[in-house]
């Protein structure tokens, strides 16, 4: 009689797992494809070898996305048939669209990015195949858990302005007006002239080096004077500062009627992303119009002006820390506003799993929401004020109901 229920509970487990393996597995599966077996507009600024581990200009960014990506998948395969063969599944899908981006446009392949995507597949396979030991972990959760879950957002949520920081690195500074950089055609308008504070910045190496850096480092106003050309539909350079080893420093762009301002950040440095400002509709003006913007650090505010026209209002808070992983360039503000809110709920969702009921996790999450509007308060480099700060609020919230959920799924398996 034991025999056949411990059969007929292998079974159901059988099925259950070939029921959502599948779907992950193909939807994982088809994920990878349509985000990697496209062209990019452009060409490589620099084409790397294949040998290549973490030793692009964002690497690290990559690499966690890389590794996010392929979770799906190692998922669904782990189900239907272990961690083992998700690793080899990962493997070999990775090494096929390594192999096809090799001739596409724009893409390249690394060693980095076969590692990081065969991880992201067995990551996905161990989190699947060791669903009951999760949930029986998270059932009576150790103090050191409890803590790590409020520890780990607390932290990303301090280290969010600190990346977001401006970072100016040793070198020869140049200026450079509407240039083809590769993957961001040059701008089709005429710059008249431009400047950092009282130095000038010419489209050549900077002769005042020292000054020029002192500027920046100031935050004094960036001011150029340009005739306006055809709104391009991609983004395209304006006005930038690069040092002899082709690292931007500063940046100015533009997209059909949007300004967009980037500046180097630590971030860059531990090989992330760089947030950025864009002002939507800021350049609404006829072609041929000679136009005026500034871009400068004030109090705790970086403010754009564009002829009569000032905001001081365009960076985000603590919300946009998924900026630092990818920028997402074109995305527009309704996606922008849901991402920050993603992020924020992500992060404070561990501290829901852990935490001791309801109310304990709104506590947390409650804890977490004003760390996060304070350190964008704080910071000169974000902005506060975002209905996305309340999320970590409902990300913990939600994090206490799944672990009822999960609770009540352990017990039915044990009754069966």
């Amino acid at each position: 009689m034991a025999e056949k229920v411990a059969a007929s509970i292998g079974e159901d487990v059988e099925r259950r797992n070939e029921r959502m393996g599948w779907p992950l597995a193909l939807t994982g599966s088809a994920l990878v494809l349509g985000l990697t077996l496209w062209p990019t507009s452009g060409a490589p600024v620099q084409e790397m070898s294949f040998w290549c581990v973490l030793c692009g200009s964002r690497d690290l960014a990559d690499a966690l996305l890389n590794v996010l990506l392929f979770t799906p998948f190692g998922a669904g395969v782990g189900l239907l048939r272990g961690a083992g063969w998700a690793l080899a599944g990962s493997f070999a899908l990775s090494g096929s669209v390594e192999f096809a981006q090799t001739f596409l446009p724009g893409r390249f392949s690394t060693l980095g990015d076969l590692l990081a995507n065969s991880t992201g597949g067995l990551v996905g396979a161990l989190v699947a195949t060791r669903a009951g030991a999760i949930r029986r972990l998270l059932s009576a959760p150790p103090r050191s858990l409890r803590l790590a879950t409020i520890l780990a957002p607390a932290a990303v949520l301090v280290a969010t302005p600190v990346l977001s920081r401006p970072h100016l690195p040793d070198g020869t500074y140049y200026g450079q007006w509407t240039r083809d950089l590769g993957r961001l055609p040059a701008y089709p308008g005429t710059v008249l002239e431009a400047s950092v504070g009282n130095v000038p910045l010419p489209d050549v190496r900077i002769p005042q080096q020292e000054a020029m850096r002192e500027a920046l480092r100031r935050g004094e106003r960036m001011e150029a004077t340009f005739l306006a050309g055809p709104m391009p539909r991609e983004l395209s350079h304006l006005i930038a500062i690069f040092d002899d080893r082709q690292q931007g420093i500063v940046m100015s762009m533009v997209q059909g009627e949007d300004f967009v301002f980037q500046r180097r950040t630590l971030s860059v440095t531990l090989l992330l992303d760089q947030p950025f400002v864009r002002w939507r509709g800021g350049l609404a003006v006829p072609e041929g119009d000679t136009v005026r913007i500034a871009v400068w650090q004030e109090s705790r505010n970086l403010c754009v002006q564009i002829d009569a026209g000032i905001r001081c209002d365009l960076s985000l808070g603590v919300e946009g820390g998924w900026r630092l992983i990818h920028r997402v360039f074109p995305a527009l503000p309704w996606l922008e506003g849901l991402l920050g809110m993603v992020w924020l709920i992500l992060l404070s969702l561990p501290a829901g799993l852990t935490a001791r009921g309801r109310r304990g996790a709104l506590i947390m999450g409650a804890g977490l929401a004003l760390l996060g509007a304070f350190v964008s308060w704080y910071s000169p480099w974000l902005s506060v004020g975002s209905p996305a700060l309340a999320a970590p609020v409902a990300g913990a919230w939600v994090g206490s109901r799944l672990r009822v959920g999960l609770a009540g799924m352990g017990a039915r398996q044990n009754i069966l």
